[in-house]
């Protein structure tokens, strides 16, 4: 069977020769891993989902139940197995380190980057295909995503390997059903719920094309759905067998239900348009540049010019949309618009060297106004002065496009050297005082009793990070007050605190300290009067 989608005008054919080879793809993927390898396991794991992965892939290692997935040694149902075995798989070869833990992702990154370059040349050709893998990896929330051991990027991969198997069908070999199908259900596996926003895009499609029951009568179709039940269906079925609407009522009611309808406990809130500062701070500078691109491709699937952009267009609205209707905002949630914006964005880009004359060239200039407005003064004044000297000259020339195409090469220059400017922040962070102290605290005499947190000493809620660290229960004190019920029996227990509490914490108790590191103190405490008599500010 043959995809519905229309076949492609010229511009998305390729050309012979050197072009039309593998080298595009390769070169992002490459600058891709050059971003994203290296210090891959310099920095402390972060709380929470990085922190509790990496824990729940260890505990499989030390339990070798590859089945139900654990955390805290306490049953676990919040998300898919995949990435998490992809982890635990990389815990048993290479051992139980920081970099197993992230290169999942990373690996999830560097792919998806070429695949984007794959999707971007077939729809637009080689140009645009190398210009979308520059600008995806070159966002900064897509690169700390994929440095941080996770399920969006990975998630967002097998997305995009569903689209890109979708565009394939066109070729007229219908067995590209195996790939689409199969790559939701790895999507399944990934993500759960999340991944319906696979048969939601191509669906839509689907149905836009009028081809819906040529699909439903496709022999390939249904063969690739079997594939997919197959490796969606046993884990599912397992744990359904195991533990029954247990296991549903946390997999589905609590970590999918309760979040599309009332907003979690997070730090981050927002009405509707929070998603819209998101992908401004998150994909900048290229968000200036979004509003012209969805335009102009709008433009082209209206005069029918390249067709299959409608994919693009499609999972656009249907990420967005979505996660602006679910109550729970988290900025990763938005990460599979990555790539679709990157492509759309470099087609625009393209576009201007195509016309300098279209509405491209003024939504380059326009996107450039904004970003100088957040970017580097030495920037602004460097590519400005370049970009005012090729207007003078194009005003002095008799033929304007050659000075004119120059200052779009600075205009665009200046976008990509404002977008690198902000990555260094992705490679500075180390060794976490919480982590020191964590194995500090794995080595300790008391390594099988609960470790307890007092207050916030090192930011948010405390637990995950201090958990992978110390291999040990985390207990949280959330005031000083409730320290009382820890202390009960008069018993000595094993604290983290802050440093700036020592004196008042003394007042109480007999504070031996055991280790420090920045603002943090491993203490051993035990009350200096019983229990009942300790004063409660």
């Amino acid at each position: 069977m043959t995809d519905p989608t229309p076949a492609l005008s010229a511009p998305r054919q390729l050309r012979s020769g050197l072009l039309s080879g593998q080298w595009p793809v390769l070169l992002v993927c490459l600058l891709a891993a050059a971003l994203i390898l290296p210090g891959l396991g310099k920095a402390s794991l972060k709380d929470w989902d990085e922190a509790i992965y990496s824990q729940v892939s260890k505990e499989i290692v030390q339990s070798g139940d590859w089945l139900t997935l654990h955390w805290g040694h306490q049953l676990w149902f919040e998300k898919p197995p995949l990435l998490i075995w992809g982890t635990a798989a990389f815990y048993r070869v290479f051992g139980i380190n920081e970099f197993c833990s992230r290169i999942v992702s990373a690996l999830a990154g560097i792919v998806l980057a070429g695949l984007t370059c794959v999707i971007g040349r077939r729809l637009y050709g080689t140009t645009v295909g190398i210009l979308s893998g520059v600008i995806l990896i070159t966002g900064s929330e897509f690169l700390f995503r994929a440095r941080f051991g996770t399920t969006d990027v990975l998630l967002t991969l097998f997305t995009f390997l569903a689209i890109y198997a979708y565009l394939r069908l066109e070729d007229g070999d219908g067995r590209w059903w195996y790939l689409v199908l199969s790559a939701a259900a790895l999507a399944v596996m990934t993500k759960g719920a999340a991944a319906a926003i696979v048969p939601a895009v191509i669906g839509l499609s689907v149905l836009l094309n009028g081809t819906l029951w040529r699909v439903l009568r496709s022999r390939k179709f249904w063969e690739g759905f079997a594939i997919a039940l197959l490796i969606v269906a046993p884990w599912h079925v397992a744990m359904h067998l195991k533990y029954g609407s247990r296991f549903w009522q946390n997999y589905l009611g609590i970590h999918v239900l309760s979040r599309a309808v009332a907003p979690l406990s997070t730090y981050y809130t927002g009405g509707r348009p929070f998603y819209l500062s998101v992908l401004q701070n998150e994909f900048f500078p290229w968000f200036y540049l979004v509003p012209f691109a969805l335009a102009i491709a709008l433009r082209a699937l209206l005069r029918k010019e390249v067709p299959p952009s409608r994919i693009l267009i499609l999972e656009v609205m249907v990420v967005f949309g979505l996660y602006t209707m679910v109550r729970t905002k988290f900025p990763w949630y938005v990460t599979p618009l990555y790539p679709a914006l990157a492509i759309l964005t470099a087609c625009m880009v393209e576009q201007v060297y195509r016309n300098l004359r279209d509405i491209a060239f003024t939504g380059l200039i326009i996107a450039c106004c904004f970003s100088a407005l957040f970017a580097s003064p030495w920037l602004v004044f460097a590519f400005g002065g370049l970009a005012f000297l090729c207007a003078v000259w194009a005003y002095r020339s008799s033929d304007s496009d050659r000075p004119l195409r120059a200052v779009a090469v600075v205009l665009s220059f200046f976008l990509l050297a404002s977008a690198v400017e902000l990555l260094p922040s992705n490679y500075r962070d180390g060794i976490a005082p919480v982590a020191a102290l964590g194995r500090i605290a794995a080595a300790s005499p008391e390594s099988r009793e609960p470790l307890l947190v007092l207050a916030r000493p090192y930011g948010g809620t405390p637990g995950p990070t201090l958990m992978y660290y110390s291999d040990r229960p985390v207990e949280w004190a959330q005031t000083y007050g409730d320290l009382l019920q820890f202390f009960k029996n008069g018993n000595s227990k094993s604290v983290i605190i802050g440093r700036n509490i020592l004196d008042t914490v003394s007042r109480d108790y007999r504070v031996e300290v055991l280790a420090e590191s920045g603002p943090l103190l491993y203490v051993r405490m035990t009350p200096l009067v019983p229990p009942h008599l300790l004063a409660t500010p």
